[in-house]
C-alpha cells in the first residue's frame, strides 16, 4: 500500500451561510453591535424588494449539542496526561467558532477573525465551578489573568482540513474532512489537576457586545458550554515515551507462541502404556517467526493406529438396535460434515481424500486448536443460536411463500394436464389467460396473433363458451340447422379443412356484425356493414358460398382462408402453449421476486429453476471475530508466553495460519452439531464462522469449508490470501507486538511497516489488545522471509497525523491558507520512531 496519510491544510477561520454576508470588519475593536444587520432582497420580473434583517446575537446561545464535540485533549478524567502541551477541543462543524461573531474577517495582513467561543484551562484550585441550576447556566469564576488575553483570541482557533483550502467550505458537511479546533494557550505543568472549559468570548452591554473579560479585571464569572477535568503525570511527550521502546532482550530466551503439553493420559485411549511422559508443543494463533513446534515424533504411528478406529467407530454408527449394546460415544471427527465423509483419510491417500481433514484430526496440536474452537461454541451456544434463529426467521417466511407457490403450481400443472386431453379449441379456451406469456415461432405473442387473425375474438370468451356449450338453446338451434345442410364432410387432414372455432356443435354458427367494431375483427380490416360470416367445422369458404351463405372474401379475410399461406391454426397455438407454459417455473419466478435473495440461495443449493422446494435450508453466518472469545478464556491460549512479555518492548512474530484453520474447523463442526440438535433448518457442513481475527467488515480468514480442496493443508486454508493472490506461497501475516505507556496514552497512534527501498507503506490489516496491556498489529506481506531477513524494512511508530498537539516548545510549524493566499500549506509530519525489522524479529534460526 502506498503512503496515504493526508496532507493537512489549516485555515484561520471559516464562514458559511448568512454570517458570510456580514460587512463590519474585525479590527480589534472592543465594542460592536450585538445584532449585525444584513440587506436581503428578492427580484421578481425585474423588480427588486429590499429588507433589513438582524441576525441573532451571540449571547442568545445557551448551549451546544454534545455531538458537536469530537475530541478533547487531554481527555476527560485523564489521570496521567503528558505535560508541556496546550489543551484543546475539536468541533465537528468547522465554522462553529465564528458563526456567531458579529464581525467580518479582516482580509489585510494575517486575515484573522476573533471567535465567539474560546477554551480556558485553570488549575482546579484556582477556579470555582457552579453547575447549572434551574434557568441559570453553569458558570466558572476565575481570575481574568489566568483565562488569557482575549485580544489575541483569533490565534487560539483554526480550521483543519484534509482537502485544499478552496474546497474546504464546500466539503465541510462531509464527516472527517474538516473540523474546528480551539486551543487554550496554557502550558500544562506536571502533576497538576486542571479544569478546561469552553466559554463565550463576548458578553452583552446594552445593544453592544464587548469582550467577556480583560486582563486585570480580577475575578470574573463566565457561562460554560462544556467543561472537564484531567490530571497531568510524569509523561513529557510522545517522543519521550516512544523512545523507551526497545527489542526484547535476547538473554530472556523468550519463546512466544508455544507451550509444552502433557499428552501421556488421553483418557479415551492408552496408546503408549510403556511411556512415562509424552509431551508435544501447543502452538497458539501467534508464534515467533520460524519457531517449529515439537510433535509426537516416533509415536505418530502408535497414536494413529489407536485413534483412527476410535474416530471412525463413532461416526459409522448409523443404526441403533433396541436390544444391542449402548451407543458408542467417541471423540468427534472434526470437519466430517463439510467433507461429507466419516472416515479418516489414510496417510498415503491424504492429498486425494483430504489432507486438511487428516491434519485437523490426527495432528495433536491441530486437534487441540479444533477442540478450543468447539469449546468456544459450547460456552456461547445460546448466544450463537439466538443469532442463527434470527436469520432463520427469514427462511421461515420463505418457506410459507414457497409452499403457497408450490400448491398453486401443482394446481396449475394439474389443469395443464387436463387441458392436454381436450381438443385444441377447448385448450385455447382453458389457457386463454396464459396466452399472453406464450410466443409463437415468429416471436409473436399468441394472444396478439389470435386477435390479429381472422378468427373472431369472441369465440374464446367465457360468455360465448357458456352459451354455446352442449345442451344450451344455441347449441340445439345450431344442431337443427346442421340437419338441413347438405354437404360432404372434409377430413381434418385435408388441406382444405378450415379449423372451426371453439364450440362443440358439428355445424356452423352465423354471426352478425356487432355495433362495436372492437368486439369482432376479421384480420386487419373491418367487414362491410351487414356482412355475415358463417364458420363451419367441415366446410371451407367456397362451400359456404355455394350453400347460400354470405361471407366477406377480401384481403381482410385472408388469414381466415384455408388457402392463405399465413393461416393461423388453433391446433398450432394450443401445442405451443402446452410446451411453453410451465406452472412450476412460473411459480418459482413469482416467489423469487417476492422474497429477496431466495433465488440466489436456491441456485447455490442446486435447485433447478422449474422446481419449487418446500423445505429450503440455510447455512447461518455469524461474523463475530472468535479471537476475543479465546482471549477471554485465556490470553495464553492465543499466544503462550505473552504474560512474560516485558514492559516497553516490541517484537515481530507471525500469525499461525494452521491454528486459525483448525480452530474454525472445530467451531464450525460443533456449531453443525448444535444446529442439528436444535432442529434448525441448516445445511449440514455449512460454514457458520469464517472470522477468527478482528478484520474489517466483510473480510474473512477462511473460505467456506465445502470449498476446501483435498490437497490443501491447514496452513494454506488459514491464510487469507488465495492461491491466485499468492501463487508462490510466500505471503503471510506478520504481527508486531508492543507493550508500553505510549500505547496507553496514545491509543490512536499510527503503526506501519515501510520498505525503505521503494518507500511503500503497509498499514495493519487488523489489530487488537491482549490483556493486560499488549497491543498487536497484523500486516499482510507478499514475502514473509524477505521482510524479516532483509535490511530494507522498517517498523514505524508515529503520532496520529490528524490529531496534532500544540505547545510553546513544539517544533511543528503551521502557516495558514487565508482568503488572500489560498494555497494549501502542508502540515509538518508528527514525530515518528523507527525500528529496523531485522532487529525485532522473535526467531530466525530455522
Amino acid at each position: 500500500m502506498a503512503n496515504s496519510f493526508p496532507t493537512l491544510t489549516f485555515l484561520p477561520w471559516m464562514r458559511r451561510g448568512l454570517s458570510a454576508e456580514i460587512t463590519d470588519v474585525d479590527t480589534g475593536q472592543t465594542s460592536f453591535p450585538r445584532s449585525p444587520e444584513l440587506d436581503v432582497w428578492v427580484t421578481i420580473d425585474d423588480h427588486t424588494a429590499h429588507a433589513d434583517v438582524s441576525l441573532r446575537p451571540a449571547d442568545h446561545v445557551t448551549g451546544l449539542q454534545p455531538g458537536q464535540i469530537v475530541r478533547r485533549y487531554p481527555g476527560p478524567n485523564a489521570g496521567n496526561a503528558e505535560f508541556g502541551y496546550w489543551p484543546l477541543i475539536e468541533l465537528s462543524a468547522p465554522d462553529l467558532p465564528w458563526v456567531m461573531t458579529p464581525l467580518a474577517p479582516d482580509e489585510s495582513g494575517d486575515s484573522r477573525l476573533r471567535p465567539w467561543l474560546v477554551l480556558v484551562c485553570v488549575p482546579v484550585g484556582d477556579v470555582e465551578f457552579m453547575p447549572a441550576e434551574g434557568n441559570r447556566p453553569a458558570t466558572i469564576i476565575a481570575d481574568a489573568d489566568q483565562l488569557g488575553d482575549l485580544s489575541r483570541s483569533a490565534e487560539w482557533a483554526h480550521v483543519q482540513s484534509t482537502v485544499p483550502a478552496n474546497d474546504a467550505a464546500a466539503a465541510a458537511d462531509t464527516p472527517g474532512v474538516a473540523l474546528a479546533r480551539i486551543v487554550a494557550p496554557v502550558a500544562l505543568g506536571p502533576g497538576t489537576t486542571y479544569r478546561a472549559a469552553l466559554v463565550p468570548a463576548f458578553t452583552p452591554n446594552g445593544d453592544d457586545l464587548e469582550p467577556a473579560w480583560s486582563l486585570g479585571d480580577g475575578a470574573v464569572e463566565v457561562p460554560v458550554f462544556d467543561t472537564w477535568t484531567f490530571t497531568t503525570g510524569i509523561a513529557e511527550s510522545f517522543e519521550a515515551l516512544v523512545t523507551l521502546l526497545e527489542a526484547v532482550d535476547s538473554d530472556l530466551d523468550l519463546d512466544l507462541g508455544i507451550n509444552p503439553v502433557n499428552v501421556t493420559d488421553l483418557g479415551a485411549i492408552d496408546p503408549w502404556p510403556d511411556e512415562d511422559l509424552v509431551e508435544i508443543d501447543y502452538a497458539g494463533a501467534l508464534i515467533d517467526t520460524d519457531l517449529e513446534p515439537i510433535g509426537l515424533r516416533g509415536l505418530v504411528k502408535v497414536f494413529n493406529d489407536a485413534v483412527e478406529p476410535l474416530l471412525e467407530q463413532g461416526d459409522h454408527r448409523v443404526l441403533s438396535r433396541p436390544r444391542g449394546p449402548d451407543p458408542v460415544v467417541t471423540p468427534p471427527l472434526y470437519g466430517a460434515y463439510a467433507a461429507e465423509t466419516h472416515e479418516v483419510p489414510d496417510v498415503e491417500d491424504a492429498k486425494e481424500l483430504g489432507l486438511w481433514l487428516r491434519q485437523v484430526n490426527m495432528t495433536v496440536r491441530h486437534r487441540i486448536a479444533a477442540g478450543l474452537g468447539a469449546r468456544i461454541v459450547q460456552i456461547h451456544q445460546e448466544r450463537f443460536m439466538a443469532q442463527a434463529w434470527k436469520q432463520a426467521g427469514q427462511i421461515v417466511e420463505a418457506r410459507r411463500a414457497l409452499n403457497a407457490a408450490r400448491l398453486q403450481a401443482e394446481i396449475g400443472r394439474r389443469w395443464k394436464a387436463r387441458a392436454a386431453e381436450l381438443d385444441p379449441d377447448q385448450q385455447l379456451h382453458v389457457l386463454k389467460s396464459q396466452l399472453g406469456f406464450v410466443r409463437l415461432a415468429d416471436d409473436e405473442p399468441a394472444r396478439a396473433a389470435l386477435a390479429d387473425s381472422g378468427i373472431p375474438n369472441g369465440l374464446h370468451d367465457p360468455a360465448y363458451q357458456r352459451v354455446t356449450r352442449s345442451g344450451t338453446a344455441v347449441s340445439r338451434a345450431s344442431g337443427r340447422r346442421a340437419d338441413r345442410f347438405e354437404g360432404p364432410p372434409l377430413d381434418p387432414s385435408d388441406p382444405e379443412y378450415v379449423h372451426r372455432p371453439a364450440w362443440r356443435n358439428e355445424v356452423g354458427t352465423t354471426f352478425g356484425r356487432p355495433v362495436d367494431r372492437n368486439q369482432m375483427r376479421f384480420g386487419a380490416v373491418d367487414a362491410p356493414a351487414g356482412t355475415v360470416l358463417t364458420a363451419h367445422r367441415h366446410l371451407d369458404p367456397d362451400q359456404l358460398a355455394e350453400s347460400g351463405q354470405n361471407i366477406y372474401r377480401g384481403t381482410a379475410a385472408s388469414r381466415f382462408s384455408a388457402n392463405a399461406p399465413d393461416r393461423l391454426r388453433t391446433a398450432d397455438v394450443a401445442a405451443t402453449a402446452q410446451v411453453a407454459l410451465s406452472p412450476m417455473q412460473a411459480g418459482r419466478g413469482r416467489v423469487d421476486q417476492r422474497v429477496s435473495g431466495l433465488g440466489a440461495l436456491l441456485d447455490a443449493r442446486g435447485f433447478p429453476t422449474d422446481e419449487i422446494p418446500t423445505r429450503p435450508k440455510i447455512g447461518p453466518r455469524i461474523d463475530e471475530a472468535l479471537m476475543w472469545s479465546l482471549i477471554r478464556m485465556s490470553p495464553e491460549l492465543l499466544m503462550p508466553g505473552i504474560g512474560d512479555f516485558p514492559e516497553n518492548s516490541v517484537r515481530l512474530v507471525e500469525a499461525n495460519a494452521a491454528f486459525v484453520a483448525a480452530f474454525l474447523a472445530g467451531a464450525n463442526h460443533e456449531m453443525s452439531r448444535e444446529l442439528l440438535w436444535r432442529e434448525f433448518p441448516a445445511v449440514m457442513g455449512s460454514t457458520t464462522f469464517r472470522r477468527f481475527w478482528d478484520r474489517a467488515p466483510g473480510d474473512t480468514d477462511i473460505e467456506p469449508m465445502a470449498d476446501w480442496q483435498p490437497d490443501q493443508g491447514l496452513s494454506d486454508l488459514g491464510d487469507s490470501m488465495s492461491a491466485e493472490e499468492d501463487p508462490k506461497g510466500t505471503a503471510g501475516m506478520l504481527v508486531l507486538l508492543a507493550r508500553g505507556d505510549v500505547f496507553r496514552l496514545y491509543p490512536t497512534m499510527v503503526v506501519y511497516l515501510r520498505d525503505d527501498t521503494t518507500g511503500v507503506v503497509t498499514l495493519p490489516a487488523f489489530g487488537g489488545r491482549i490483556p493486560p496491556d499488549v497491543r498487536f498489529f497484523a500486516f499482510e506481506v507478499d514475502d514473509v522471509d524477505h521482510v524479516i531477513e532483509s535490511d530494507t524494512w522498517t517498523a514505524v511508530f508515529e503520532e496520529q497525523p490528524a490529531e496534532p498537539r500544540f505547545g510553546e516548545d513544539d517544533d511543528v510549524t503551521i502557516s495558514y491558507a487565508n482568503s488572500a493566499s489560498v494555497a494549501a500549506t502542508a502540515y509538518q509530519r508528527p514525530f515518528r520512531y523507527e525500528f529496523p525489522v531485522a532487529t525485532i524479529v522473535g526467531h530466525n534460526d530455522a
